[in-house]
């Protein structure tokens, strides 16, 4: 039985693939092949369940994938008639010739399978007249969609009739509405001009009956000063009462004066001073996603220092940064002198400016981004096959890391009906489906496969896959080499806050 035939690139790239069979797991086991170790003058590998009869030519491998009790003599053939048939149609079968018409590529191979597990032995010419041949079904097809075509002609126009009709009727009785709704506005206006002449009529009293009480506070007043002579000091307290009765204030006791008093005369604590001469804060966000089955990882960076001083005497201490190795894009504050950065990579505010923050809270001196695509530069390389099946999706998600990572962890946005067939290291579904893998070396790789039993989803809703991971150091290689007095062979005492997040 010949379950399928396949063009594959010597990079593992699947070119294009017909399932002569119903094969479960298709995906994994196109993807199984170029893993294997193929020799120079052995044309097929057999494992456990399947053979695979392969033919290099050129950069790319024509693969058959059968039983293990299939005739390999009838299926060597059938592969030489394939690759026979493509070199004449193609001039040359190379990968960048099949991805430029891959479309036609696929018809000319389905044409060999019966889609039954048996394959045919054609030539050339009998592809050739099997792909212009029309059978009646195919030309009573078109006749169908052609009858469609013009049954959905003939009924978006009676719609678009009825649509206009439709549109008239409901203008005209908008226009009805409209002198209605005019009636109904002339008549609340007319309500809204008499609530408002009721509501300052209300006021008017309101402020009546507030000055008419303030004249008899006024006459109260009097008939205490004409009944009785009291002291110096009690006619100065009498005044000032006089004055918060008639601005409707309490009269408060003296003592809360004196008490402000006293604690204005209290002494100022001093502000705690800084333990360290400097304090520099080194801050990085690291994010690493592939968005679609066929993209590479995208990574991204950002990160800042900032300072702060202890006195005065430091805001213009030089701060020299190292040869770091990323192409970074960076960025001083205004008051930075920028000449002294691009030539030495030192950081130091300018002659005239105010300099470093003073106190404990640091100021921003530079900032800088990295973007790539590149998977050279990249410190992870991931790899998804994501693949539609019959009532459900499968995906199988490959890792190889390129430096030391901690805490690695790789993230698929899928929560429900997941079932995870194989996975090296641990996983939970708390956000989604989260791969667990840990602490791991320059070198290391893994692999998981699941299944999503889900009709309503499609390959695309698997992907942004997120890529979290720690780094002992910065990623982008940013760091202080030295920080010293002018003219003083000492370094200042420093406290650097470094912090790395995915």
């Amino acid at each position: 039985t010949i379950y399928s035939i396949a063009l594959i690139s010597r990079g593992g790239n699947i070119l294009t693939a017909i399932q002569n069979y119903k094969l479960k797991n298709f995906s994994s086991i196109l993807a199984q092949f170029s893993r294997l170790e193929k020799g120079s003058q052995v044309t097929f590998i057999q494992l456990e369940k399947i053979k695979y009869i392969y033919q290099p030519v050129d950069d790319i491998y024509v693969v058959l994938i059968t039983s293990i009790n299939s005739n390999i003599v009838e299926d060597t053939q059938i592969l030489q008639c394939i690759v026979s048939v493509l070199s004449q149609r193609l001039d040359g079968i190379t990968e960048a010739k099949i991805c430029s018409d891959v479309f036609v590529i696929t018809d000319v191979i389905s044409e060999f399978c019966n889609f039954d597990g048996t394959c045919e032995k054609l030539t050339s010419s009998d592809v050739e007249q099997n792909l212009v041949m029309q059978s009646q079904e195919e030309e009573l097809y078109f006749l169908e969609l052609k009858q469609k075509k013009s049954d959905a002609k003939k009924l978006a126009q009676q719609k678009a009739s009825e649509l206009s009709a439709e549109k008239k009727s409901r203008e005209k009785l908008e226009k009805q509405k409209g002198k209605e709704q005019k009636a109904i506005d002339e008549k609340y206006q007319e309500i809204q001009r008499i609530q408002q002449e009721q509501m300052i009529k209300m006021q008017e009293e309101e402020e009546e009956k507030r000055r008419i009480e303030k004249q008899k506070k006024k006459e109260t007043i009097k008939m205490k000063k004409g009944g009785i002579t009291l002291g110096k000091q009690k006619k100065i307290l009498f005044d000032e009462d006089e004055k918060k009765i008639l601005n409707n204030e309490d009269i408060e006791d003296g003592s809360d004066n004196q008490q402000e008093e006293e604690q204005k005369q209290q002494p100022i604590q001093e502000k705690k001073l800084m333990t360290e001469n400097m304090i520099v804060k080194l801050i990085e966000n690291v994010s690493c996603s592939m968005y679609s089955e066929n993209s590479t990882c995208s990574l991204s960076l950002s990160g800042s220092l900032s300072v702060s001083v202890a006195d005065a005497s430091l805001t213009h201490t030089p701060i020299n940064i190292n040869q770091y190795e990323l192409p970074l894009k960076t960025q001083l504050h205004p008051q930075m002198d920028t000449t002294a950065f691009n030539k030495d990579h030192i950081l130091i505010p300018k002659a005239n400016a105010k300099g470093y923050a003073i106190g404990s809270t640091p100021s921003l001196l530079i900032k800088w981004s990295y973007t790539s695509t590149d998977n050279e530069s990249l410190p992870i390389s991931v790899t998804c096959w994501p693949s539609e099946e019959e009532n459900h999706l499968s995906m199988t998600i490959s890792y190889e890391t390129k430096k030391q990572l901690n805490n690695l962890r790789i993230i698929v946005p899928v929560k429900e009906n997941v079932i995870v067939d194989s996975c090296e290291g641990t996983y939970n579904m708390e956000d989604g489906l989260v791969w667990i893998i840990g602490n791991v070396e320059n070198g290391s790789t893994g692999a998981m496969e699941f299944t999503l039993n889900d009709n309503s989803l499609r390959t695309d809703d698997m992907f942004p896959v997120k890529i979290d991971f720690d780094v002992d150091q910065t990623y982008s290689g940013m760091k202080i080499n030295e920080i010293k007095l002018d003219n003083v062979d000492t370094s200042i005492q420093c406290t650097t806050d470094f912090k790395v997040f995915p």
